[in-house]
């Protein structure tokens, strides 16, 4: 096993938008779950008429949140990449293995 170190001195910013696209649909169907399953209490509604209002938060979350996130991974990219430029980037020990 060889240990490299490497320097990271740019991130692509499409990459890390997707990387936080996938956590914000995570996060935003946990949460839409948990905001369905807080209102319908509060509801007169039926049992198939409550599975639904829960599935359709849960959705929206999830869409809603993976936009949000996915803007705010490629704002943060960009942010990141203008400091490493000031910076010299990140250096980064890897263990290569082969």
């Amino acid at each position: 096993m060889t240990q490299q170190i490497i320097t990271v001195k740019r991130l692509g910013v499409v990459s890390v938008g997707m990387f936080f696209a996938v956590l914000g649909t995570i996060y935003g169907l946990l949460s839409g779950l948990v905001t369905g399953l807080g209102i319908i209490p509060g509801m007169s509604m039926g049992t198939i008429a409550s599975i639904g209002a829960v599935a359709l938060s849960a959705v929206a979350g999830a869409f809603v949140f993976a936009i949000v996130w996915f803007i705010g991974g490629c704002i943060a990219a960009v942010i990141y990449n203008l400091v490493f430029a000031a910076s010299g980037g990140i250096e980064v020990e890897i263990d290569v293995h082969g």
